[in-house]
């Protein structure tokens, strides 16, 4: 579901989570369990992008 709005609707993983949440009255501390690893991992490095999560040191190999 998550995906699908990111992809169909062009939005970031954090507006399609805050979305789906919106629209289906569920609080966005709930959603987590519902969330694969592929799209924590996707919204994890989207909030580093953003300076929203500290970035973390990685050694490009």
């Amino acid at each position: 579901m998550v995906e699908t709005a990111v992809r169909t609707n062009r939005m970031t993983y954090i507006d399609a989570i805050v979305w789906i949440c919106e629209k289906n009255n569920i609080e966005v501390e709930d959603i987590k369990k519902y969330l694969n690893t592929s799209i924590v991992e996707n919204l994890e490095k989207e909030a580093m992008d953003l300076n929203i999560l500290p970035k973390v040191n990685t050694l490009d190999v």
